[in-house]
């Protein structure tokens, strides 16, 4: 049988916005020295790492891991996009439930740049080309800017509509880093406030659920974290959106409706290097 995996510990340092952080291998070993010290180990007892990040050079891994430690460890770097740290987590819990190994750190990190998002490797095929072709054709007629064809598709409208944590956590982003000697202590009173409460009550939960698995109770150990999971992740998106309403409101009270001054447009930029206009066109 597959060995049981659990998440003994955990560890995150702040956000920070980009150009204002430090860089990526004091971010990861900072946030790596905090999950050992929450699980009660030491470097000593990792037996392997997957370490996640998009934007970095090859084993940029290596270099978080080995700033708590040079102890001759496998450490894979993984790569994903948008799924990068689920992708790292789940590699991590295959070794440990394979029995391969007891213990496994995942870790992630990202050092990004100021401005939009934009594809540095144009002397090559994109990785988003087949997609990109295929959502052509769904558009097929429509002159589209390149996000419009990614997350405006018709038959998706409603889905997009649907309310969910990443937009109003973004919102709350935006105009938190738009006035941040302003929001910033709130925000972050709050969100702190609220992670040191699902921290002791996730060690209840589990405390609980291990009680359960040890009596073979597995269904009930199952609904009692499947149960603490969704309400913690429904009270996360309640507070996102108290904090979002309120500061929306003053931002717009206080500050106005403030237009775009400069030349950079929005979007992740097109293949060619070029970014996406996306404002208004009047002609």
């Amino acid at each position: 049988m597959p060995n049981r995996v659990i998440v003994a510990g955990v560890g995150m340092i702040a956000f920070a916005k980009p150009g204002a952080s430090e860089s990526y291998d004091v971010m990861g070993a900072k946030a790596a020295l905090k999950a050992l010290e929450n699980a009660g180990l030491s470097q000593a007892d990792v037996q392997q790492a997957v370490v996640g990040y998009v934007y970095g050079d090859s084993t940029c891994g290596q270099a978080a891991i080995y700033r708590i430690g040079m102890t001759g460890i496998p450490i894979v770097n993984v790569n994903n996009n948008c799924s990068t740290g689920s992708s790292a987590l789940f590699l991590a819990r295959q070794l440990v439930e394979s029995g391969l190994v007891d213990c496994v750190m995942a870790l992630g990190f990202e050092q990004m740049r100021p401005g939009a998002l934009v594809q540095h490797w144009n002397d090559r095929p994109s990785p988003f080309a087949r997609f990109d072709e295929i959502c052509d054709g769904l558009l097929a007629g429509q002159d589209a800017p390149m996000e419009a064809e990614r997350f405006l598709i018709k038959d998706f409208e409603i889905q997009e509509a649907s309310e969910f944590a990443f937009t109003t956590f973004k919102r709350l982003m935006y105009y938190t880093c738009d006035k941040p000697d302003k929001f910033l202590p709130e925000v972050t009173e709050a969100l702190t406030a609220f992670e040191d409460q699902s921290m002791t009550q996730a060690a209840q939960i589990e405390a609980r659920a291990t009680r359960l698995f040890t009596s073979k109770a597995d269904p009930m150990a199952t609904d009692e974290l499947t149960d603490y999971s969704t309400r913690n992740a429904g009270e996360a998106l309640r507070l996102g959106k108290a904090l979002l309403g309120s500061i929306e409101a003053r931002h717009r009270l206080l500050y106005g409706y403030r237009a775009p001054t400069g030349t950079a447009m929005s979007g992740y930029g097109h293949p060619d290097g070029i970014a996406v206009d996306c404002r208004p066109q009047h002609h």
